[in-house]
């Protein structure tokens, strides 16, 4: 039975390849966490949208909840999920051949000028009625709300902070089919967790959800920067005065690094990560002669012989990588938003966990850095202390669970356009 004085929450995490599930004990007392089980299941990389993605992903989420439901003994039927399918495609319940590309929910969905003296200044009711106008339409381009900031997307896929009251609206382009393609990628997250016989509690941006895990409240005030180095895509997200300042995505991850080791080396892909995340590290210095070998890349193994280097070659490729990747970075926060002089800066993600990312980045990116660390979940468990026994790659299954405590901040308004998906109109009017 549960007490009035905790309550209990579960995170999913939906990623190319991965699905994690968290579940959460809030001690209303204490205002802590309680870590009671976190799981992980294989899933599909959902890359080409080939025939039974849907179907392998239904079955991984259902297999990930069922089993971290069994080790916190709990019955699992809500959960919280977080809505970046960056470099995914999805499809579920339709006929048609032509799949919904669902790249960042959070990409280019309007492009806005904030520039000019003599601009137009729209309150916020017009920019509702714009909102309500564009899916009337069936025209592309949507307002992202975010509690009572409004977001904006520029063209380099950042989200641009604009005032609700005073927005300019002169030189608003809209992207064909953007607002229907997202409000597509909901309703089929929705349809694939129903099938697993769960209903969802809302949807949390990845950035907010990784954010709330891994930064800590004086963190996300006097302003960071948190890098998530994921499997496809390294996510940026700038946190200044408490909130969600700018986000922005590169289509670089720790999977094309693996991919540039394969090739130079004639090795498979997965023998790529495997080298990458056991032997390798971002800077020939840190390598030493000693040899590794490797599975060749095709044919049998007793007809093929096994591809032999040396450490410090594997770390030639890996930090010329890296180079490339934190000198994007560096160029995209530039040209974010932004009013942070020497903002602190986390690093996370699979791709953080490499030998030596965090010299490589301060090389890259500390000229204008306060301070870098790599990020470990700032959760707490009974008694005050660290839940160090909670591994990064939970992050953002955790900060999705986090947030679902704190909804009335993360999620939208429910007169948005949120409020056209199903079952989000019962869920945000019980909040009340």
């Amino acid at each position: 039975m549960q007490s009035r004085f905790e309550q209990f929450t579960v995170g999913v995490e939906i990623s190319p390849g991965w699905v994690r599930a968290v579940v959460l004990r809030f001690f209303n007392t204490s205002r802590s966490f309680d870590v009671l089980a976190c799981t992980e299941q294989e899933g599909p990389h959902l890359e080409e949208g080939i025939p039974g993605d849907v179907r392998r992903l239904t079955e991984a989420i259902g297999a990930v909840c069922e089993e971290a439901g069994r080790k916190a003994r709990r019955d699992i039927q809500h959960v919280y999920c977080n809505v970046d399918t960056q470099g995914c495609t999805l499809e579920y319940g339709r006929t048609s051949t032509r799949p919904v590309r669902g790249q960042s929910l959070l990409r280019r969905l309007v492009d806005l000028d904030l520039g000019g003296e003599d601009r137009q200044i729209a309150t916020r009711r017009d920019i509702e009625q714009l909102e309500r106008d564009i899916f009337r339409q069936k025209r592309g381009g949507e307002v992202v709300f975010h509690s009572d900031r409004m977001f904006y997307s520029n063209d380099e896929g950042s989200l641009i902070r604009g005032d609700p009251e005073r927005t300019s609206t002169r030189s608003l382009t809209l992207h064909s089919s953007a607002a229907l393609a997202r409000k597509s990628v909901l309703n089929n997250l929705i349809g694939v967790v129903r099938d697993a016989s769960l209903e969802i509690g809302g949807f949390f941006p990845t950035a907010v959800a990784v954010g709330q895990c891994l930064l800590t409240d004086d963190e996300r005030k006097i302003g960071t920067v948190l890098i998530d180095i994921g499997p496809s895509a390294c996510g940026i997200a700038i946190y200044q005065g408490g909130h969600l300042r700018a986000m922005s995505s590169i289509d670089f991850g720790a999977r094309k690094i693996a991919e540039r080791i394969a090739q130079r080396h004639a090795v498979s892909l997965s023998e790529g990560e495997r080298v990458l995340f056991s032997y390798g590290c971002t800077s020939v210095d840190l390598a030493d002669q000693s040899p590794l070998e490797m599975k060749p890349v095709c044919g049998d193994e007793r007809d093929h012989k096994r591809v032999k280097i040396k450490r410090q070659t594997l770390a030639e490729t890996v930090q010329s990588a890296y180079q490339q990747l934190f000198e994007r970075v560096r160029r995209q926060i530039s040209q974010m938003p932004h009013e942070i002089e020497h903002p602190m800066m986390v690093l996370t993600g699979a791709g953080a966990q490499v030998e030596g990312v965090l010299s490589t980045a301060e090389d890259r990116l500390g000229s204008s850095v306060s301070n870098m660390r790599l990020g470990s979940p700032q959760l707490k468990i009974v008694g005050g202390r660290f839940a160090r026994n909670l591994d990064v790659r939970y992050a953002c299954a955790a900060g999705v669970a986090i947030c679902g405590f704190k909804k009335r901040e993360t999620l939208p308004p429910p007169d948005s356009v949120w409020s056209s998906v199903p079952y989000y109109k019962n869920f945000a009017g019980a909040e009340q």
